[in-house]
């Protein structure tokens, strides 16, 4: 089950469990509070993510606080998320180009 999805696959053991691991690099909780320094982070979530009603405190805040890290939402699904994001994106990539 992955993103409200159940799929068949096959794969090695260690691959399997290196997604869902839960003290693995592909839960995000674990690994965002594992970045060693504050980095400017920025999450985009859709609406209609999954992920969306969990909220700030899934992952967003376990990362070390930074000025310039921001949490955006947009209306969207887990896949239309980056182009409804692109904007705020851009945006947010600027402003880190802005930086001295």
């Amino acid at each position: 089950m992955n993103q409200g999805k159940r799929r068949s696959l096959s794969t090695r053991a260690e691959v399997f469990l290196s997604y869902f691991d839960p003290d693995g690099l592909g839960d995000m909780p674990t690994s965002v509070s594992r970045i060693p320094r504050p980095l400017p982070l920025l999450w985009v979530v859709g609406t209609r993510d999954p992920l969306y009603p969990a909220g700030q405190g899934y992952a967003y805040d376990k990362a070390p606080a930074h000025a310039l890290s921001r949490y955006v939402v947009v209306d969207a699904d887990h896949v239309q998320t980056p182009s409804a994001g692109r904007e705020q994106i851009i945006d947010w990539l600027r402003s880190l180009a802005a930086q001295p």
